[in-house]
């Protein structure tokens, strides 16, 4: 009897240490849920990084140097590259929006280049209010630090006693770097590849920010 007593005593599972068991099987799977949301959350953090730089990047033209006048070559690889550079981190509808922009800005270098030219434009810093993951989805809210570099020709005025112009000031060429604040709202989707883009986005100047 006390043979298979002890036998029998071997196979059974008191309450207590099912409730451990129990307890120890929903920590792990709990601490492996978060660790892959904040794998997911990072991943949804540097594409929307990269997304914000795309869209200030794409409007420098690719010339040799900065300040030189971009020509017709220049303009048509920046529409080309830039487009390309888009179409990996937005969806089709915002992606069309940032090249809207991007031939805007295109347009006007071949416009006005002899007075006005962009020598750079940049993301600064970052600061992410909020991140969140379903699923395949995402939703981002942060305060993004933008800045754009150009210059711009004086305005010749005529100069007294001669019919030719004359330079206002000392310097033919003025250069400014605005820095603004921008409130961003996005929303992403991740493919099957584990690829995260942008699928809609909107911005608007933070409080106190501007031209």
């Amino acid at each position: 009897m006390r043979r298979n007593f002890r036998l029998r005593s071997r196979n059974v599972v008191g309450p207590a240490l099912l409730a451990v068991a129990v307890l120890g099987a929903s920590t792990l799977l709990s601490n492996a849920a978060s660790g892959s949301n904040a794998v997911a959350e990072e991943k949804v953090r540097a594409a929307f990084t990269l997304a914000m730089r795309v869209d200030q990047g794409v409007q420098v033209p690719p010339v040799a140097r900065a300040g030189d006048r971009a020509v017709d070559a220049d303009l048509n690889q920046q529409l080309d590259e830039g487009s390309k550079a888009i179409h990996s981190i937005f969806a089709d509808e915002p992606a069309a929006r940032v090249i809207k922009g991007l031939n805007n800005a295109i347009q006007s270098q071949r416009e006005s280049g002899d007075h006005f030219r962009i020598l750079g434009a940049g993301v600064g810093q970052i600061k992410f209010d909020e991140v969140t993951v379903d699923g395949s989805s995402a939703k981002v809210h942060a305060t993004v630090e933008t800045w754009c570099r150009t210059q711009v020709r004086q305005r010749p005025i005529e100069a007294s006693g001669t019919s030719k112009p004359a330079w206002a000031g000392a310097e033919k060429w003025v250069v400014s770097e605005p820095h603004n604040l921008l409130d961003v709202t996005a929303s992403l989707t991740e493919d099957k590849t584990g690829h995260w883009v942008i699928a809609d986005y909107a911005w608007r100047f933070a409080s106190g920010s501007g031209p």
